[in-house]
């Protein structure tokens, strides 16, 4: 069940005279709803799980629990709180008599149900034009069937009803005839069996029921006589007392299988209908198949050899899998493959190159680069269009053609003028290439740094490492710049086997916020530091 929070007066089930002092008191309860809800429903505590639902007189079980008035909409299953004691201000309540539960799930009504088994249960008193003094009251009256109300037994004794000794027309909201029955009918006889009512003469109760009993398949154990439906009785209705069974799959006519007479399938009785499941193949030499199957062999004659392919019989549909290409002589083709013939004569004999036949396109994996005539593309032949025919060739290092030169192709120990690429000369133009900006520590120098400005934008002391040459390998003369840009004091320094000439051996610190030091490669683990320093 779930939580409930209850405040204020919770007793709803005052006594008749508890003074009405108690108007000032509000009951109010919070719970879970278990319909959706709208605010000033009536509602009611379901006991199976505590949740509240909208009442109904209609229905004995939502009209017979505690009872409080919605204060709030909810859906299923979301919070709802709810009014059981006390005044609901609302001008919604015209009239100031008193407020029954109606049979209009979650609405109350001015006028008490009428009809046979609904629930006649006060629940407030109208206060108009102010709002409703709730106060459901704690007993009901379910309205009985009878065509008549006598009076009640005016006879008591020990101060509680009689029953037994008054007369049969002072026995409560009660017709004379039930009375009458109920005299000749011991405690727990059944009333009601099967919709047959009245008294049911020798039985007391059917599986330890009493009252209205009804029965299903669950209530009679499977002996000799077997409980069924009246759908299955209705398919006995044309089979006289113990006939044989003469139809098999619902063929019109008696069907005779063999001399006896059929008495079941498969255990089975009645009108049986088979499938593939409830005959053996391995058993049986005629075998079971369906319609469409039947209709597969329409075009074949009585007695005719079955033509198969790989096992299938019938219209059989080939591709390349069915036919072994090993094995025949003619080979499965495509369409798309045949199309590539249409341009050849039969009997013309077929040029290939490289095992490709038809229209053969090559490129350079086609031709073997060790034949005397090699292939070369388009780019290639424009590459010669300058070269006069015979022209000797000039070669760079054992190189043909247009030579692209690499700062491989060049020593640097031999020329006094070094190789540069294109984006060096840009740097050496440009000295400074971008910005690196790091904000954390430590951080280490990585090749891409090289010319570049490092800005160190951390707001604790900080350290840039110079790594060895075997771990980052910089150019000789390169530089780069290193600026403290944050609050945080920056220190450069070498890692294990560098040198930082220029300052206290091993580094040195910037000055303070905005200076810089600038960096200079010398030698392979040498580099020269440049600036504005302060103490290492």
């Amino acid at each position: 069940m779930p939580d409930l929070y209850v405040t204020g007066f919770v007793d709803q089930f005052m006594d008749a005279d508890k003074p009405i002092e108690a108007l000032g008191t509000i009951g109010t309860i919070t719970g879970i709803a278990g319909e959706a809800i709208s605010i000033e429903n009536s509602i009611y505590m379901r006991p199976s799980d505590g949740k509240f639902m909208k009442t109904d007189a209609s229905a004995g079980a939502s009209s017979k629990e505690f009872l409080a008035l919605a204060t709030s909409a909810a859906a299923s299953g979301a919070v709802v709180t709810g009014q059981f004691f006390g005044v609901y201000y609302s001008t919604g309540y015209i009239s100031t008599g008193t407020y029954y539960l109606s049979i209009v799930a979650g609405i109350l009504g001015e006028n008490a149900p009428t009809g046979t088994g609904e629930i006649v249960r006060p629940f407030g008193y109208g206060l108009s034009p102010s709002g409703l003094f709730i106060r459901p009251d704690d007993t009901y009256i379910e309205i009985g069937g009878g065509t008549s109300l006598p009076t009640h037994a005016s006879s008591h004794t020990n101060g509680t009803d009689d029953i037994q000794l008054a007369t049969a027309s002072q026995k409560g909201l009660m017709s004379t005839t039930y009375a009458g029955q109920l005299d000749n009918m011991p405690t727990g006889y059944v009333t009601e069996f099967n919709g047959e009512t009245g008294v049911i003469t020798g039985v007391n109760s059917v599986n330890g029921y009493g009252g209205i009993v009804s029965l299903n398949t669950d209530d009679i154990p499977e002996g000799t006589n077997k409980y069924t439906t009246a759908a299955e009785i209705s398919k006995l209705a044309g089979i006289s007392t113990g006939a044989a069974v003469l139809s098999v799959n619902t063929a019109t006519g008696h069907v005779v299988l063999d001399a006896d007479a059929v008495l079941s399938v498969n255990t089975m009785t009645g009108h049986v209908v088979l499938d593939a499941d409830d005959i053996s193949d391995a058993a049986t030499t005629n075998k079971y198949t369906t319609a469409a199957e039947i209709s597969k062999l329409a075009g074949i004659s009585t007695g005719a050899a079955v033509l198969s392919v790989n096992t299938v019989t019938g219209h059989v549909v080939l591709d390349a899998d069915d036919i072994s290409d090993a094995a025949t002589t003619n080979k499965y083709t495509t369409a798309a493959e045949i199309s590539k013939l249409a341009g050849i004569s039969t009997g013309a004999a077929v040029l290939s190159v490289n095992t490709v036949t038809g229209h053969v396109s090559l490129d350079a994996d086609d031709i073997n680069a060790t034949a005397t005539n090699q292939y070369i593309t388009p780019d290639e032949l424009a590459k010669l269009s300058g070269i006069s025919t015979g022209a000797a060739v000039l070669s760079v290092n054992t190189e043909t053609g247009h030579v692209v030169l690499t700062t491989d192709d060049i020593s640097d120990s031999a020329q006094t003028s070094k190789f540069a690429v294109t984006g060096q000369l840009t740097k050496v133009d440009e000295h400074h290439n971008g910005v690196n900006t790091q904000t954390s520590t430590p951080y280490t120098l990585v090749r891409t740094d090289a010319g570049k400005f490092v800005e160190m934008n951390v707001a604790g002391a900080n350290t840039v490492t110079i790594p060895t040459n075997a771990s980052v390998a910089f150019p000789l003369n390169t530089s780069l710049d290193v600026i403290q840009y944050g609050a945080g004091l920056t220190t450069v320094s070498g890692a294990a086997g560098v040198t930082v000439n220029g300052v206290t051996p091993g580094g040195g610190a910037t000055a303070g916020q905005y200076f810089a030091i600038s960096l200079y490669k010398r030698g392979t683990n040498e580099w020269i530091a440049i600036g504005s320093q302060g103490t290492v």
